[in-house]
């Protein structure tokens, strides 16, 4: 059989999808294919608008999946590779993201010297109050609370930024081990309202025990080899 692998967030484009107005705007916009009924369902929560839009970017482009081969590279046959359509992904015009900077966040206005590394829609600078060597911060130029909020081309850009930043701390500090962590929304801890990405490097030792690594935002439950 074959197995597809998708990324929901390349096939819906930019609409928030935190917010149900615009879930139901989005699909009255472009997608004939659902009648008020479907479309109703689709609009009830951010899983069942991923999943119906998906489907509907999935059957429009039905030819494709023709033409897909199993992989010979020994990485994708690994980790997989995700598909997403060969045209725009987006059925409806993708909306203009907003391109101002809000005055009273720190990361907007971030002087250009503390600027360590950048992409064409992202910036990475150090944390201010690093919790290891070489902690860094990377956030998309726009402000969005949400990584999310973001189209899919600027999020992938930050991704890619991550990245970089990643292999240039590798080279920089040979650290042991990564913590990559986003906190979003207040409820998990985000407490400046811009969308941004922590590249932790960690180093043998620095805690007695780092078995559960980002599972300890829930202490009580990150020993799960205790139970």
């Amino acid at each position: 059989p074959l197995v597809v692998e998708i990324y929901p967030r390349l096939l819906t484009g930019s609409v928030t999808k935190s917010r149900q107005a615009d879930r139901e705007a989005y699909l009255a916009s472009g997608f004939p294919e659902m009648d008020a009924r479907y479309g109703s369902v689709a609009a009830s929560s951010e899983d069942a608008f991923d999943a119906a839009v998906s489907a509907v970017i999935m059957s429009r482009h039905g030819p494709e999946f023709d033409g897909l081969r199993r992989s010979a590279d020994s990485v994708e046959l690994l980790e997989g590779r995700i598909w997403w359509p060969t045209t725009a992904p987006s059925p409806v015009s993708t909306p203009r993201m907003p391109s101002g900077k809000d005055r009273a966040c720190p990361f907007c206005g971030s002087p250009p010297e503390d600027v360590i590394a950048r992409s064409k829609h992202a910036i990475a600078i150090r944390d201010r109050y690093p919790v290891s060597r070489g902690h860094t911060l990377v956030f998309p130029k726009v402000h969005v609370a949400r990584l999310s909020d973001l189209p899919a081309d600027v999020l992938e850009d930050v991704w890619r930024l991550v990245s970089d930043v990643h292999r240039a701390l590798e080279s920089e500090l040979r650290p042991d081990g990564f913590n990559l962590g986003v906190n979003d929304g207040e409820a998990a801890g985000q407490t400046v309202p811009h969308a941004h990405v922590h590249v932790i490097p960690r180093f043998s030792g620095d805690v007695p025990d780092p078995r559960g690594g980002v599972r300890w935002v829930l202490p009580d439950r990150a020993r799960y080899w205790e139970e």
